[in-house]
């Protein structure tokens, strides 16, 4: 979810008058909240600003919070969130490698040497801002080079359409995936084109699920079910040493 103040966001004009539109009130907050706990799932919100980070923080109780890509140098925001001590997803969309960084230090920025000791709790997101993203821009390969530059989890900020790019990214080190998720595609609104339907979205979950199944241990030994196999093998083997 968003959680913000449309008119500390936005300057007048059609944009503020959008987001006031599709801004959730504080109650709805509780609601959904509520609703999360009920059936096992833990709320996460990306506040916009500080004021809407500390009423996640200190009157809904999330434990986890997403900064936007458009806030990746808000030091107030950031500064926020390392007060709290919360867990932190952090989107890339937008930036260099170095601005990531610079953002891993505004996180705990009172000592550069704190950046690795203190910050554990940091998950950085790949992202393209592009709204949908076309597939020759995802770039999966940058989240990888980026966690093992910054020594990081990562995960996929995902806006393209496709079902099957979030798995891949799972297949390649992605610990955290975000996918914006529709009722209807053809819905009036700014994300509801890079967003998934809820069949799509349980066709996704599966194929991730598939992945995670299949990635195994990393520990090259015989599998259980090579056995029969195998045993055919020694036979032919036999037969032929005999």
């Amino acid at each position: 979810f968003q959680t913000y103040d449309a008119e500390k966001l936005e300057p007048p004009g059609e944009r503020r008058e959008m987001m006031q539109s599709l801004q959730l009130s504080r109650k709805a907050h509780r609601i959904i909240k509520k609703d999360a706990d009920l059936l096992g799932i833990e709320f996460i919100s990306t506040p916009f600003d500080v004021d809407s980070l500390k009423f996640l923080v200190e009157e809904i109780g999330v434990k986890t919070l997403k900064i936007a890509s458009g806030n990746l140098d808000n030091k107030a925001l950031i500064s926020a969130a390392a007060d709290f001590e919360c867990r932190v997803i952090l989107s890339t969309g937008m930036a260099t490698i170095s601005e990531v960084r610079h953002a891993l230090l505004l996180r705990f920025f009172q000592e550069e040497s704190t950046l690795y000791s203190h910050s554990k709790g940091v998950c950085l997101l790949h992202c393209t801002s592009a709204y949908p993203t076309p597939l020759e821009d995802v770039n999966l390969k940058a989240m990888v080079a980026m966690g093992a530059d910054l020594t990081k989890p990562v995960g996929l900020s995902d806006h393209t359409q496709s079902l099957v790019i979030p798995a891949a990214a799972v297949a390649m080190g992605a610990v955290v995936i975000e996918k914006h998720l529709t009722l209807d595609r053809n819905m009036d609104g700014p994300d509801h084109q890079a967003s998934l339907e809820p069949d799509e979205f349980a066709e996704m979950v599966r194929n991730i699920r598939e992945v995670e199944k299949a990635l195994g241990d990393g520990v090259k030994v015989p599998r259980e079910c090579e056995a029969a196999t195998m045993k055919v093998i020694e036979e032919r083997k036999a037969w032929r040493e005999r």
